[in-house]
């Protein structure tokens, strides 16, 4: 299970970087899912500052990270209207391609994990995953 749970991610960047002919590395592919994933929830922009706490990095690791994806294009950033001191980052039309990858790869998997299941099982492998993610939020909850 631990072997399937670390390869998981490994194998994600690795088909990002395929389709995308783009030297995209794990923490590259982080961050870019966690910029697509907070700016189409919310709507709106985030700041290196919510970037760093959404993936629990420092603020200076965030920069570094958001810098180097500006320089491979997947990335961008403009100052905020509101404060300007204040840098808003977002997916350019290549970050945006690779983020709706991101989310199919996890829909194909999700597919093919449930595949040729009984309703009942599928039920069964629902609750177990609904379990999981209980589990992480409590471990999100207790680094607060």
């Amino acid at each position: 299970m631990f072997k399937v749970y670390r390869s998981a991610g490994s194998i994600e960047a690795s088909v990002l970087s395929r389709q995308h002919d783009t030297d995209i590395s794990l923490s590259d592919s982080r961050v870019i899912i966690t910029v697509g994933r907070l700016a189409f929830r919310t709507g709106s922009r985030i700041n290196v500052s919510e970037l760093a706490c959404a993936c629990d990095v420092t603020v200076p690791s965030a920069t570094s990270s958001v810098n180097r994806l500006v320089t491979k294009g997947l990335l961008r950033k403009e100052p905020d209207e509101r404060d300007g001191r204040c840098v808003n980052i977002m997916l350019t039309r290549t970050g945006e391609k690779i983020y709706r990858i991101h989310v199919l790869f996890h829909l194909n998997m999700a597919s093919r994990l449930a595949e040729g299941l009984s309703p009942s099982e599928r039920e069964a492998l629902l609750a177990g995953i609904h379990r999981l993610a209980d589990f992480y939020h409590d471990v999100e909850m207790e680094r607060v």
